[in-house]
């Protein structure tokens, strides 16, 4: 189960963000928990791209923690940006990938429900295969032990 604190967080990252016309995803450990999932996340994980993470870097300029930064992917030729927010003690990683990228070449976007928000995150077929692809196969195995 999530954290209310973390629950907290994602209500206001979408109370800010939710209406407007901006493209973003909850991947990683965060969306597992949004399934059902019995992990602790860290941290949340946002896929979104280049218009999306200038977006939030204005929304939520109070709570930059490590400004835009464009660095090499691990996982394609190209770059991605990067961007970090804390809010109310959470570390909230924003990642803009090009089309190609980890998430966005596969990105099948489904809407987890949390007290009535409807949290944009990526398919559990999504989060498996990018998994996978990075090596994190014991992540990989419990989404597949889950659903398969």
């Amino acid at each position: 189960m999530l954290d209310e604190k973390f629950k907290k967080v994602l209500k206001f990252i979408f109370f800010i963000v939710g209406i407007k016309e901006i493209n973003w995803s909850v991947v990683g450990s965060v969306n597992l928990a949004l399934h059902g999932f019995d992990l602790e996340p860290q941290d949340i994980n946002i896929v979104t791209d280049s218009k999306g993470i200038r977006a939030f870097k204005q929304l939520f300029s109070t709570h930059i923690s490590e400004d835009l930064l464009k660095e090499k992917s691990v996982t394609h030729s190209g770059s991605i940006e990067k961007l970090v927010l804390e809010i109310d003690g959470i570390k909230v990683q924003l990642i803009a990938e090009p089309k190609d990228g980890l998430y966005t070449k596969r990105l099948s976007k489904v809407y987890a429900d949390l007290d009535g928000f409807n949290i944009p995150c990526a398919s559990m077929r999504t989060e498996k295969a990018a998994y996978s692809e990075v090596g994190m196969e014991s992540k990989a195995k419990l989404i597949d032990e889950k659903y398969n």
